[in-house]
Formats: C-alpha cells, structure tokens, sequence
C-alpha cells in the first residue's frame, strides 16, 4: 500500500508564499500542496503587493562568519 502524502496548506500568494509552494511542490518529499490567498499573481488590487515590490535577498551567512573571525561579534 502506498503512503499518501503529506497535505500542506500555505496562505499567501505574494513572493513567500509562493517560493514555499514551489519548493514543497519540488521537494523530494512529494507534499500535496493548496495555496490559499485572496489575491494572485496578475491581480491589480491595492491590496497585493506582489507584483509592485521588488524583492531582493542575500544571505548574511559570510557576512556573520566573517565578523565572528575578526573578533567583532
């Protein structure tokens, strides 16, 4: 008999909620998937932002590593 899969519900369809759909839609663990949002991508409401922000993101990770060898943290 096969295992069913796990069912997870994200809310949200801005940038978040929808990276943390695909990933678990990509994951090995094979997660059944619903996103729950009032608006989606190429809706025009002054309620999403989405498609007006931009987003950037980088890891501090080195940043942290590096400040921890030098003594500053």
């Amino acid at each position: 008999m096969a295992h069913a899969r796990k069912q997870i519900i994200v809310l949200g369809g801005g940038v978040t909620g929808l990276q943390t759909a695909l990933s678990l839609l990509t994951s090995r663990a094979a997660y059944k998937v619903t996103l729950v949002a009032t608006h989606f991508p190429g809706d025009n409401s002054i309620n999403y932002t989405s498609p007006l922000a931009g987003g950037h993101w980088r890891s501090h990770v080195g940043l942290a590593a590096s400040a921890t060898r030098a003594g500053r943290m």
